[in-house]
């Protein structure tokens, strides 16, 4: 007669049983910036040499600092920002700064906040301890010592051409420098839930380009990013700014692929007095892109009765004698909401519509 013998796994670090896995409380992804970027990634931020990546991300780095809404999109919380530059320098930093600031017109408490979350590393200087810095170990200590000292949570580095150790078209140079990352994280408490925003080059501008729209073919568009492909299959999130010409008229589109969540596209003009870029103020272009490849989208918002109203004075409602799918009826409201062709207001916990296609 043979006895059973009950063999227990050994139990190790990051292994799980699917019962276990199954009943793990886990955190679902936190957005930083809603349709955008979340909490714990690395991004790529890529673009044409001039395309505006920096003016970009210096406006991004202020809302992210102050904790306020960008471009009408949900921030957060204030963050500990630290912008990195490497490229740009001191003077056309504070004047684009200076002036985004301005034309935010900042409360006395987002001024305050501002000072204290925002710190700008100059690593053109030669004399800066940054100078030259680069990711390789003694760099990244270097580094690490500094996100500590300041509680740094997000890290714009601008841009990863200057920064990077390693031949970029190298895949295993790529991975080394996403470990580095990592490492980096691991030792900086502040930065493991934080966001590490590389900003970086495209390839010059060729046939592929021409027919190529970040608007509606993201992942296309991405893929002419210098250096191995390696580069965007490990970042989480993966955005880009290009100019296009949009019925006839020349605007700026951010778009991309992020792991977690999904990218809303941003149609956006840029200010030449305030350095700033703002939703653009043609409401039936942006209307025209935002539902681009969204027909039951359109159909349902085109639906949605005129004034305010509810989830529940929605949820029933009927498109081509069909009860609304809830996933298409909340995926409409985001569309909607994140451009600003509806309002919400979270105390009464009601939309009002305001665009109405054609009304212009």
């Amino acid at each position: 007669m043979f006895e059973t013998v009950v063999v227990v796994p050994r139990v190790y670090p990051g292994i799980f049983a699917f019962d276990n896995l199954m009943s793990l409380t886990l955190s679902p992804p936190i957005e930083a910036v809603e349709g955008l970027i979340n909490e714990g990634q690395n991004a790529i931020f890529a673009g044409y040499f001039g395309v505006g990546k920096t003016m970009f991300a210096g406006q991004l780095s202020i809302s992210l600092a102050i904790g306020r809404e960008f471009l009408g999109r949900k921030v957060r919380r204030p963050y500990k920002v630290v912008f990195i530059d490497f490229e740009t320098g001191p003077t056309a930093i504070r004047e684009r700064i200076s002036k985004q600031v301005e034309g935010a017109k900042l409360s006395p408490d987002e001024r305050e906040r501002l000072s204290s979350n925002w710190i700008y590393v100059n690593a053109l200087d030669e004399e800066c301890p940054f100078y030259g810095l680069q990711s390789d170990k003694h760099g990244l200590e270097k580094l690490a010592a500094f996100i500590n000292e300041v509680g740094g949570e997000i890290l714009i580095i601008d841009n990863l051409g200057w920064f990077a150790t390693g031949d970029l078209s190298d895949p295993q140079a790529i991975k080394d420098f996403y470990k580095a990352l990592r490492g980096l994280r691991t030792n900086c408490e502040s930065l493991k839930d934080g966001i590490i925003l590389l900003l970086h080059h495209l390839t010059k501008p060729g046939e592929k380009s021409g027919r190529c729209s970040l608007l509606t073919s993201p992942r296309e568009y991405l893929s002419m990013a210098r250096g191995s492909q390696r580069l965007l299959d490990f970042a989480e999130c993966r955005l880009a700014l290009a100019e296009e010409v949009v019925d006839d008229q020349v605007v700026h589109i951010v778009n991309g692929v992020n792991r977690t969540a999904v990218v809303q596209p941003l149609v956006i003009q840029l200010g030449t007095e305030s350095l700033s870029f703002d939703l653009h103020e043609d409401s039936e272009l942006r209307y025209k892109q935002a539902f681009e490849g969204k027909a039951k989208q359109k159909q349902v918002f085109e639906a949605f009765p005129k004034g305010e109203f509810t989830w529940t004075d929605v949820k029933s409602m009927k498109v081509e004698g069909k009860v609304v799918n809830p996933g298409t009826l909340s995926s409409t409201l985001t569309t909607a909401r994140l451009n600003q062709f509806v309002a919400y207001d979270s105390t009464t916990k009601k939309y009002r519509k305001i665009f109405e296609p054609g009304a212009e």
